[in-house]
């Protein structure tokens, strides 16, 4: 029920501040916004390595866009498969760890300068 009444609101505040991923005549497959979010959080991940904080956050911000929209975008167009659903549950764990990877190899790089 609270998924209910929030998914919705959700998906009209997402249609009113992405109006350009809505106003085509052939739909974006969410399939590929799916993928595009995991290989950027990649990205992120190995800024986070880097020690590229910053643009690390801000790659993870996007990744979150797209793992956001890919659903909605799904749904406005009506082209929802249990593989969509499957791929997105999926790749977000991969993300999960891979982030977290990216921020283990940042920690393990820093040595006791990120404890002292």
């Amino acid at each position: 029920m609270i998924k209910a009444s929030f998914g919705a609101r959700l998906d009209a505040w997402i249609h009113r501040l992405f109006p350009f991923l809505f106003r085509r005549s052939r739909p974006i497959d969410p399939n590929l916004l799916t993928c595009t979010g995991a290989v950027v959080a990649v990205a992120a991940a190995l800024m986070l390595a880097a020690g590229q904080l910053r643009l690390g956050g801000a790659l993870i911000l996007a990744s979150g866009f797209f793992d956001l929209v890919d659903g909605v975008v799904a749904r406005h167009y009506g082209v929802s498969t249990e593989f969509g659903s499957f791929l997105d549950a999926t790749l977000d764990r991969l993300v999960d760890v891979v982030l977290l990877c990216g921020v283990l190899a940042w920690y393990a790089g820093e040595g006791d300068r990120a404890t002292a």
